[in-house]
């Protein structure tokens, strides 16, 4: 028997440390997957944590934005009836009491204010509220109690303000007397809009019949030299019943009129007009 046949035969063996550090298949095929599930399971543990705080938080906020918005509207409320009381009641102290009051009746059994707002409705102070000549400032401050603690901050104090204006009573109307209408290009002021000269009437007709129309004072109608033909076959023209011109263009500025209410000191160098003062 040769070296190399002997060899051959002889059964292979394996040092006691390389039997020892053999591992079975089954044992290396499992290890890569428990790897896999330690790590999906840390990052669960740590991220869904705060994927939930994160939607709370969003949640927190839409509450406190509505929660504002139903202090102003009922801050509105209380301010309209207290500056309508003001024309009858001088004293601040009742005034705040009526504001007060009325803020209660605004939020009365509002589940969203009693449950998020610490105290409910009486947790929203009023008491730095200004009342002065003529307006009426109401400040509301109240804690929001947070559904999560962040960093220690259970709470949130928040305030709302709104001016009004105190209510005076009715004024006397003005004299029409002291008023007068004018118009962009007029050089006479008039006494009222029922003016003739002001108030036109515009009416239309075709050109043909021009020359048998006559207006109220029995005037004959001549062609307007402001306005032009927009339309060579046009027929229809316009005319006033107190006119002495019929016009092509309806937007022609001599029967076009912008009329103006001034005061009748400030008519300037215009003159009375003779339909509304006489002649």
């Amino acid at each position: 028997m040769s070296l190399w046949t002997f060899f051959q035969s002889e059964p292979k063996k394996r040092s006691p440390h390389k039997r020892a550090l053999k591992i079975p298949k089954q044992i290396q095929r499992a290890s890569f997957c428990i790897c896999w599930k330690g790590s999906y399971t840390l990052e669960a543990a740590v991220v869904i944590p705060l994927l939930a705080a994160y939607l709370v938080t969003m949640l927190s906020f839409f509450t406190i934005l509505k929660i504002q918005c139903e202090v102003d509207e009922a801050l509105m409320y209380a301010g309209r009836k207290t500056a309508v009381e003001s024309s009858i009641v001088d004293s601040e102290e009742a005034l705040l009491l009526s504001a007060e009051a009325y803020l209660l009746y605004a939020l009365r059994e509002n589940p969203l204010i009693e449950k998020n707002i610490e105290h409910g409705v009486w947790g929203i102070a009023l008491w730095k509220s200004e009342f002065w000549d003529e307006e009426i400032v109401l400040r509301a401050e109240y804690v929001v109690k947070l559904p999560i603690s962040c960093l220690g901050l259970g709470e949130i104090t928040l305030s709302s303000q709104n001016r009004f204006r105190k209510w005076v009573g009715d004024r006397p109307l003005e004299q029409e007397g002291d008023f007068v209408y004018v118009t962009a290009h007029g050089t006479v002021y008039h006494a009222n809009l029922s003016c003739r000269s002001i108030n036109l009437s515009v009416q239309d007709t075709t050109i043909g019949m021009i020359p048998f129309l006559r207006g109220k004072n029995g005037q004959i109608y001549y062609e307007c030299t402001r306005c032009e033909w927009q339309d060579s076959k046009k027929e229809r023209v316009y005319y006033t019943d107190y006119g002495t011109l019929y016009h092509k263009n309806i937007a022609c500025s001599a029967i076009k009129r912008t009329v103006e209410r001034i005061k009748l000191e400030d008519v300037g160098e215009k003159r009375p007009c003779s339909f509304c003062y006489g002649s």
